[in-house]
């Protein structure tokens, strides 16, 4: 089988582990470009995060498109493959809380502590040169999670073959609090505090939660020729009126429907941060 991806995060990695991704039998194929109209309407080839919100009879996955209500592409692969144990239903409804910007069921009781996205984000600052083998390492992380039947809504052991990535997840937020100084703040209209970092590490919207704010923006992870990626979330708010305001400017743009996180296109945006600032403060 072919399996077609654009970014290795947690959702799109998981959702083809529970398809059957197969690294030594199956293609891998990343693009960064707009998928084809027969890239989706190939029955042989799954498509991640990709188009086709829905289509599932096309061995499409994804939740990007804002006019359909639908969950993220691991529930959507976990719901067409049918009668999975317990141990991956944790790990699908834990990546949908995360994916989806959704509060967390626990809290960690110190910080020597760390969670199943701390481990993951250490995974990728590790093999941040590729992103095939994020999505190969992801692979092999999730399966880990499965075969030793560890539950990812508690503090995960520290195994050895995660050395690496927990230390790298330490070191990476100490990086992020340097970044802070570079973050801006607003307020919008109604009173509301909102940031906007640019930075090329994960971690973004934490950090921004972390210093005050109600709805974070986040760039710089990702770029594709002069498009920008950016991404709007909050914990508690529902922030449906900032994508509507920038759908009428930029087709593309998308969201779960829980209305707490809010994406560029797939190909990026070519909005100024000014713009999409400006939305924020008028809308909220």
């Amino acid at each position: 089988m072919k399996f077609v991806f654009k970014k290795p995060d947690m959702d799109t990695v998981l959702a083809a582990m529970i398809l059957g991704f197969n690294e030594s039998k199956d293609d891998l194929i990343l693009t960064n470009s707009e998928i084809q109209a027969e890239v989706l309407a190939d029955k042989e080839i799954f498509c991640i995060e990709c188009g086709g919100s829905g289509q599932l009879n096309l061995k499409n996955f994804d939740h990007h498109d804002p006019f359909i209500v639908l969950p993220c592409a691991c529930v959507q692969a976990y719901l067409w493959k049918k009668n999975l144990n317990n141990v991956v239903y944790n790990l699908v409804k834990y990546v949908q809380y995360v994916d989806e910007g959704l509060k967390k069921q626990y809290k960690h009781n110190n910080e020597s502590e760390i969670s199943l996205s701390g481990i993951y984000s250490g995974m990728r600052l590790k093999y941040k040169k590729s992103l095939i083998m994020q999505f190969n390492k992801g692979i092999e992380l999730f399966k880990t999670i499965c075969q030793k039947q560890i539950n990812p809504w508690k503090p995960l052991p520290k195994l050895y073959e995660w050395n690496d990535y927990i230390t790298l997840k330490k070191i990476q937020l100490k990086v992020l609090d340097n970044y802070l100084r570079q973050a801006e703040f607003f307020y919008t209209f109604s009173g509301i505090k909102f940031g906007f970092l640019t930075a090329p590490t994960p971690g973004i919207h934490g950090l921004l939660r972390r210093a005050g704010c109600s709805i974070s923006i986040a760039s710089g992870l990702y770029s594709y020729n002069n498009n920008m990626y950016y991404s709007i979330s909050s914990d508690d708010l529902n922030i449906s009126y900032i994508l509507s305001d920038l759908l009428i400017l930029e087709k593309g743009w998308g969201g779960p429907s829980n209305g707490r996180i809010i994406a560029s296109p797939q190909h990026g945006s070519l909005l100024p941060k000014q713009k999409i600032i400006n939305i924020v403060k008028e809308r909220m």
